[in-house]
């Protein structure tokens, strides 16, 4: 493949061409032509040499730029390039590292605030000179990483031509320095060097014994520096449980400066003074000092962090328990429980509300409230935004209407839930279905009501029943008298009537006391139902009041019917006897003398007895079925007869009631049989 042509050359070609020309212009002789021709073509390939060595130094120059690139972030040493005020201008990544902290995190931040407090205040002190003539100095610094750990370093400087600023070489001295303090009689300069540290720092020679510790050990193993020095390490801060292991280990180490533990980070067990066990984090190295092994140890108290993390595990744990404890409390609470976040989604519900609200569990959580319950009334909607809006709302007695139309009553209460920090974080809705109490109550209710009234009727009844058949004791008895005296007077005429009206005054007792009978039948004599023919029942009772029917002059107009009834024959043929009776005495007239009887038909089937007499005024259309309620006080009746039958009615499910406005225009009783009747 042909070398790619440069551009210089390109332009240099062109220009000896142009030159060419000239001189073929110029009429040079042939050979002279020839030798500038060679010269060019000959320097030609010199330039194109020339360009060839420019690319290949190019190249070598990249591949030894990216190969510095590595050394100087690989490197062991920290390079960190500072301006005059210590502000870190440019670092590499084992200068990062080395602090622990990502290099963007310390690129434009000053380098004393990565000292401790000591090396600061030197480093802000030589800094000026530092910068000013930095050749053949060196700061001795101590820097705290990112762990809290002291690092000694040697910082050396070399001015950058054409800018204000020093490129620092930082050599982590820290074993070098902790060695050469410990090997020093005196321990002044090593505790100055570990003041500021917040670990325990301790040097054990190879029999075990400590020679070094700085004073944050008092802090955290509880010894003073005095109390720790030339005593043995492991009596004083190792659990027995780690002595079996330490002997053999100690022996090794005298011998050859290792172990599992050297060159390791482990979390263990430490003594403190007072006899509680610490948890803490070690750190061990071996140095070498005059010929025999040490080991430096820096230990770190990390109890409280082990506690909290163990606090943190209970407290997940007992979360976790609650929450499966208040999943079971909710799921199996009697009331119906219904918990949503803020956005209506249910979260959990219990079993009552599952069964009362006839849905699946499974389809429930996660979703809308709005999404099961579309058809949820606008009154709920605003309860759930007002208990979102942190109210506590409460129902006693609330109507709720399914979707089948079932009617049910709800005891309710709806408030919201709160987040630890504070804020909404949705709604407990609390639900009792109290349709069952509710129709108690309402049963107990209708049976109170029919209770006062029938005490009422029993007063009256008892007053009524009390007057009627002594009203007749009375009149026989006056009129025994008047036939005692008539028959010593021999008077006939007068005898035959007080004969009579002896006579009408028992027929009328006899009335009475047989209405009376039947209405108490209907609480103590069973009923014996069977299958009836309403065409059969009907011709027996016109048979019953046929004599009636002929002294009236009534004309009877029946609705032909193949209904059948289930029910006792005797209780049903009082029901009309009685009905056919009333509008035979109160109904006849000259002008129209008819009697329908008849039913409407429909899904339950109203039975009606209609006459074309008088009527019967609104005001006493309730009033015709109390005990001896009479609207005629003159008529022959006892006045229990529409009260007997208001009951045998209730007695089959039904009811019963007037049609009639009183002018006139006659009168219609209606009545249904509902627990009689047999659907065709």
């Amino acid at each position: 493949m042909p070398a790619p042509v440069d551009p210089h050359l390109q332009q240099l070609r062109l220009k000896a061409e142009e030159r060419l020309h000239q001189l073929a212009g110029s009429n040079p002789d042939d050979q002279q032509g020839i030798e500038i021709l060679h010269e060019l073509r000959v320097y030609q390939a010199e330039l194109e040499l020339q360009n060839q060595q420019l690319r290949e130094t190019q190249q070598q120059l990249q591949q030894t730029l990216e190969r510095f690139n590595a050394l100087y972030h690989r490197s062991p040493i920290g390079y960190v390039t500072i301006d005059n005020r210590g502000q870190i201008q440019e670092l590499n990544d084992s200068f990062a590292t080395m602090l622990g902290y990502p290099a963007g995190n310390l690129r434009h931040k000053y380098l004393a605030s990565y000292c401790s407090s000591d090396s600061a205040d030197v480093l802000r002190q030589r800094l000026p000179a530092f910068c000013k003539s930095p050749q053949g100095k060196i700061l001795d610094l101590s820097l705290i990483n990112n762990a809290g750990d002291i690092l000694l370093v040697e910082v050396q400087g070399q001015k950058l031509p054409g800018e204000e600023c020093l490129a620092c070489n930082v050599i982590d001295r820290t074993e070098r320095k902790l060695a050469e303090a410990a090997g020093k009689d005196s321990q002044a300069q090593l505790r100055a060097v570990t003041s500021a540290a917040r670990n325990a720092i301790l040097m054990m020679n190879s029999h075990g014994l400590v020679t070094f510790c700085n004073p944050a050990c008092k802090q955290v193993l509880g010894y003073a520096p005095q109390e720790l020095l030339g005593q043995p390490l492991h009596e004083l801060l190792a659990p027995e449980h780690y002595l079996p292991d330490y002997h053999p280990a100690i022996k090794e180490f005298q011998v050859s400066g290792k172990g599992n533990a050297i060159g390791k980070t482990t979390d263990l067990k430490a003594r403190h003074k007072s006899g509680e066990l610490l948890d803490v984090e070690l750190s061990l190295s071996a140095v070498a000092i005059k010929g025999e092994w040490h080991a430096v140890g820096i230990i770190r108290d990390i109890t409280q962090t082990k506690r909290t993390e163990q606090e943190l595990k209970l407290s997940k744990d007992r979360l976790k328990n609650w929450y499966h404890l208040m999943k079971y409390i909710i799921h199996h609470d009697p009331n119906g429980i219904a918990v949503f976040d803020r956005n209506l989604h249910f979260l959990f519900v219990s079993d009552r509300f599952v069964r009362e609200y006839r849905v699946n569990r499974k389809d429930l959580i996660g979703k809308h409230h709005y999404e099961v319950f579309p058809d949820i009334p606008e009154k709920w909607r605003a309860i759930h935004q007002r208990a979102l809006s942190g109210e506590i709302l409460a129902g006693d007695d609330d109507e709720f209407v399914r979707e089948d139309g079932q009617k049910d009553y709800t005891r309710w209460s709806c408030c919201p839930w709160y987040e630890i920090d504070g804020t909404i974080g949705g709604i407990v809705l609390y639900s009792e279905v109290i349709t069952e109490r509710k129709q108690m109550e309402q049963a107990l209710t209708r049976r109170t009501a029919e209770l006062e009234q029938r005490t009422e009727e029993l007063e009256r009844f008892n007053y009524t029943v009390s007057h009627d058949l002594k009203s007749p004791l009375v009149t026989v008895k006056t009129f025994l008298g008047f036939l005692e005296q008539d028959m010593r007077a021999g008077d006939t005429e007068k005898i035959d009537q007080d004969i009579d009206h002896i006579r009408t005054a028992t027929d009328r007792m006899s009335m009475l006391l047989e209405d009376l009978l039947s209405l108490s039948r209907l609480g103590w004599v069973a009923d014996q139902p069977e299958k009836v023919s309403l065409n059969g029942l009907l011709e027996h009772t016109l048979m019953l009041v046929q004599g009636q029917i002929q002294e009236s002059g009534a004309q009877i107009r029946l609705v032909d019917t193949d209904l059948f009834l289930h029910a006792d024959p005797s209780r049903l043929l009082e029901v009309w006897q009685n009905l056919i009776d009333n509008a035979l005495t109160y109904g006849i007239t000259d002008n129209n003398p008819y009697i329908d009887i008849g039913l409407e038909s429909g899904p339950e089937p109203v039975f009606y007895i209609r006459d074309y007499g008088p009527g019967i005024p609104k005001e006493f259309h309730q009033k015709v079925f109390g005990l001896f309620e009479k609207l005629d006080r003159n008529s022959k009746g006892s006045g229990l007869g529409l009260a007997l039958v208001k009951r045998i009615v209730a007695k089959h499910g039904g009811n019963i009631w007037v049609e009639s406005s009183g002018d006139g225009q006659g009168c219609c009783f209606k009545f249904t049989l509902p627990a009689a009747y047999i659907p065709q």
